[in-house]
């Protein structure tokens, strides 16, 4: 191996990081989510029954956005390096991870774009934390975290219309 082939190695491992701390830890986002829920929402009943190829593209689509917004900021790195303002696309995704067990995926989409700002800024808030060292470990643990306060912080809508309203929830 040449010398510069380990600048291209740790290149490649710094850039592809995120993606795989995401994969690895996505098997353990619900149960996160659900811990968060149980500390701090006591009160709420089970989550929506999710199935299992809903599941798995949910974790597909996290894992594989991570990678291409990662593969896709490359010349930014190198210009800027330590910048990573692109994963602000993984708020959308891990809001939807947390939205997905109280709604369903129509349900989850009109209320990401109807609080989209809100879902934007704890997207940049969690691509932040995976540019610190050492936090970005346990950065999905904390976005996943978050972004359960964000979600059950939106407010919540009673629908008097015949069809369920995208945000409406019940409380048992």
């Amino acid at each position: 191996m040449r010398t510069g082939d380990g600048d291209v190695v740790s290149s490649l491992s710094w850039l592809l990081f995120p993606a795989a701390v995401t994969a690895i830890m996505s098997f353990f986002l619900e149960r996160i989510a659900a811990t968060v829920e149980a500390l701090d929402y006591p009160g709420r009943g089970p989550p929506r029954r999710q199935r299992i190829g809903e599941t798995i593209a949910s974790t597909l689509r996290l894992t594989g956005l991570t990678l291409l917004l990662n593969l896709l900021a490359l010349p930014v790195y190198l210009l800027v390096p330590g910048i990573n303002l692109f994963l602000f696309l993984l708020g959308r995704e891990y809001f939807e991870v947390v939205a997905l067990r109280r709604l369903d995926a129509a349900a989850t989409r009109a209320a990401r774009n109807r609080f989209g700002l809100r879902v934007f800024l704890g997207g940049v808030m969690i691509a932040a934390l995976f540019s610190l060292p050492l936090v970005n470990l346990v950065a999905p643990v904390i976005a996943t975290a978050f972004m359960v306060h964000v979600f059950e912080a939106l407010p919540r809508i009673e629908s008097h219309s015949p069809g369920p309203h995208p945000l409406t929830r019940s409380v048992v």
